[in-house]
């Protein structure tokens, strides 16, 4: 990695030729400085940092800093060079559509205040005018590097959750009373105001009559529970049960989805950006008992363990599809932590 200025050319070597680097492993970094004008520093440091970027914000998270020099002068003609060591362990390289994470060594140099005045007028000299306010600007570089694992291995979280369709009957009230003052408008004489009402009315009923549809698949089995827990040879073993009814089901199928998720803020306007990156292959219970068991593993490359910053997330899912003998078929998901081990 090169990188010419005005001020100084930099160039920098990673133990790995390809600047492929693997995640949980120590690399070696060495910096070296070409000095094309004098000047004199108070302390130069390297940071290594990953990056995620979403749509507009991004947010670097610092992981190694190591001070290379202090109270130093820099002569014309001058090569330096500098190295250091560092061990990439929070994250991999990826670049998706909405989301992407990047890996950058970047220098950090605070020059002496004589050299931020001489570096000033040279610029202006040249009429560099964006440079004029940040003088050490081009001594201070980001050089981009990919980090990847040895070996893509999952593992998941253990966790053990219900799923109840609990009908609000009390939303019942609403259409009610929507109704009672319909009539009460009525028989005043506003027929007006009254029809509106009762437009209201059917309009809430009819939505709790259509929430209490989308949660008939659930209270038909009476609640459904869900456990994972991770088991030798980085295996994973789900245990779905149903508390009656489990003879109406043909079939079970489960599988991972993975996400990335960015709530884009501007102003008063948010936006979320949500796709889906890869799913697992479906595994199938087709003889479906009162309790379930079934073992499976995550086989996926290049994608991200779970991971949450402001804004900015990679999901996962344990997703599930009960395959009703009637021919129907309902499906849930259920948000879950699955890392990525380095080991």
């Amino acid at each position: 990695m090169t990188k010419d200025g005005k001020f100084i050319n930099l160039k920098a070597t990673l133990s790995s030729a390809d600047n492929n680097h693997k995640y949980g492993s120590n690399v070696r970094c060495k910096l070296c400085f070409e000095i094309l004008h004098d000047v004199k520093i108070n302390f130069l440091k390297a940071k290594v940092c990953f990056e995620v970027r979403g749509i507009l914000n991004y947010s670097p998270t610092v992981v190694h800093v190591e001070k290379l020099s202090g109270n130093d002068t820099w002569m014309a003609g001058d090569i330096l060079e500098y190295e250091f060591d560092f061990c990439p362990s929070n994250m991999i390289t990826y670049y998706g559509k909405y989301v992407q994470i990047v890996w950058f060594i970047e220098t950090d140099v605070d020059l002496k205040l004589k050299s931020k005045k001489s570096v000033t007028k040279r610029y202006l000299k040249d009429l560099s005018l964006v440079n004029v306010f940040t003088p050490e600007k081009e001594f201070d570089r980001k050089l981009r590097f990919k980090v990847l694992p040895k070996k893509y291995i999952y593992v998941t979280e253990k966790f053990q959750k219900t799923i109840k369709a609990t009908l609000s009957w009390w939303l019942l009230l609403i259409p009610f009373l929507f109704f009672i003052i319909g009539y009460v408008l009525m028989s005043f004489g506003f027929i007006l105001s009254s029809l509106f009402v009762y437009v209201f009315g059917f309009f809430s009923f009819g939505i709790f009559v259509y929430s209490s549809y989308m949660k008939w698949d659930i209270k038909r089995f009476g609640g459904i529970e869900i456990a994972s827990v991770s088991t030798e040879n980085n295996q994973q073993e789900i245990n779905i049960k149903f508390k009656k009814n489990w003879n109406k089901i043909d079939s079970l199928d489960c599988y991972y989805e993975v996400r990335e998720w960015v709530r884009d803020r501007r102003g008063t306007t948010t936006l979320i950006y949500d796709r889906i990156i890869k799913r697992t292959n479906h595994r199938r219970i087709k003889d479906v008992k009162n309790e379930n068991i079934l073992k499976t593993q995550i086989k996926l490359a290049d994608v991200p363990g779970s991971f949450k910053k402001e804004n900015v997330e990679i999901q996962w899912y344990l997703m599930f599809r009960a395959n009703l003998k009637s021919g129907e078929s309902f499906k849930e998901e259920l948000k879950t932590e699955v890392f990525l081990n380095p080991n």
